[in-house]
């Protein structure tokens, strides 16, 4: 909610009158941990073919003899491993999962490795899902539709058979939100536009109540 409360009008506005009711709105969890630095290893580039299982299996013994982990200790399987990639990647390592289940022991069983999308290949997923969804047609009968909203912005078609580059896609699906967000704010509020209602709105607690609609 207090998201979209930032989204409503103007974020400049927001920011300097409501910096203080925006930031006490934030949404809190019970679950957080306490501020600390994590820690970062580098490691260098590695002439290693990740596109069959054999090669999957040498970057993960790779990287830990970079880190100086010995994997041959008893103490290795005791943390969980996570490891994250793309779709391809995840898919070969599960098949070393499987094939390895119940034929190994100790570190080469992976029972300690967790496997999971890489952050930035499910945010790409998650948009191109997105636009997959909520495509329609460019033309009035779907005014609701990216399609529509990509057409009525005067930008490059957009074909699904060929889908557009990550930041084209996550442009247009931001732009289209904000868009319903705040038409949905005057039809909430009741105020013509968007100077009327900054002009008018001096408490946040009325910006809340209208997200809370929204």
């Amino acid at each position: 909610m207090s998201q979209r409360a930032a989204w409503l009008a103007n974020p400049i506005k927001f920011t300097e009158q409501w910096a203080e009711d925006l930031a006490n709105n934030q949404p809190k969890s019970a679950e957080t941990i306490d501020i600390h630095k994590t820690s970062l290893h580098p490691l260098p580039s590695m002439e290693i073919d990740e596109n069959s299982t054999t090669g999957n299996v040498k970057v993960i013994e790779t990287i830990n003899t970079k880190l100086g982990l010995d994997s041959e200790s008893e103490a290795f399987t005791e943390y969980v491993k996570i490891i994250a990639g793309n779709q391809l990647t995840i898919a070969r390592q599960r098949s070393i999962l499987n094939v390895r289940a119940g034929h190994e022991s100790g570190a080469d069983a992976w029972k300690h490795i967790v496997l999971m999308p890489g952050l930035f290949h499910a945010k790409i997923a998650d948009c191109h899902g997105t636009l997959q969804t909520h495509f329609g047609c460019s033309s009035k009968c779907s005014p609701g539709s990216l399609a529509f909203h990509n057409t009525t912005l005067h930008c490059i078609p957009i074909v699904l058979s060929s889908l557009p580059p990550f930041s084209v896609t996550r442009n247009l699906v931001f732009t289209s939100l904000y868009a319903h967000i705040r038409h949905c704010l005057l039809l909430v509020s009741g105020y013509q536009t968007l100077n009327d209602y900054l002009a008018s709105v001096t408490e946040f607690e009325v910006v809340r109540t209208h997200a809370c609609k929204i």
